[in-house]
């Protein structure tokens, strides 16, 4: 178990440059904790985030996450995951959003195979509801996504 806590500045970048500026006005906080629990052939894991902009125009996010692992046989792996994200705007910026494009809600399945301990191949199946990470022509949104990821993951 995990918890972690940050309440500063964010540093503004300009031309690739730090810069001051209105600092003042953009003091955020941001708290996250994780969760992992295995036992035998089964992972549990769980994150949450939540990061608000304290000063000047509000705007809070709120993100958790969730996931079960089976070890199934020998490198095959069953994987299924939830996650959430809301995003608020209270500003008059926000009444431009629909309600749609400050959420995102995941559910998805995948098979993972492990050549090794640091190289693993993934194939998943994700449902999507919300537009809070994808992007469309306005005016035709898209509330549901369906996608499938095909990838590779791997550590020195």
């Amino acid at each position: 178990f995990s918890l972690a806590s940050y309440l500063g500045n964010p540093v503004k970048f300009i031309n690739g440059l730090p810069t001051d500026g209105d600092e003042i006005h953009n003091i955020h906080q941001a708290i996250n904790a994780h969760a992992e629990y295995q036992v035998d052939k089964f992972t549990l894991r769980s994150e949450y985030q939540y990061m608000a902009k304290i000063h000047g125009e509000d705007v809070t996010f709120e993100g958790l996450y969730g996931e079960f692992v089976w070890n199934f046989l020998g490198p095959f792996e069953f994987v299924a995951q939830l996650n959430s994200a809301v995003v608020n705007f209270n500003t008059s910026f926000a009444r431009y959003l629909d309600e749609m494009d400050r959420k995102h809600s995941e559910s998805a399945f995948g098979l993972n195979y492990w050549f090794n301990p640091g190289f693993v191949l993934k194939a998943s199946y994700h449902l999507i509801e919300g537009n809070l990470y994808s992007h469309y022509e306005w005016p035709d949104t898209k509330p549901r996504t369906r996608a499938v990821f095909i990838g590779t993951q791997f550590s020195f």
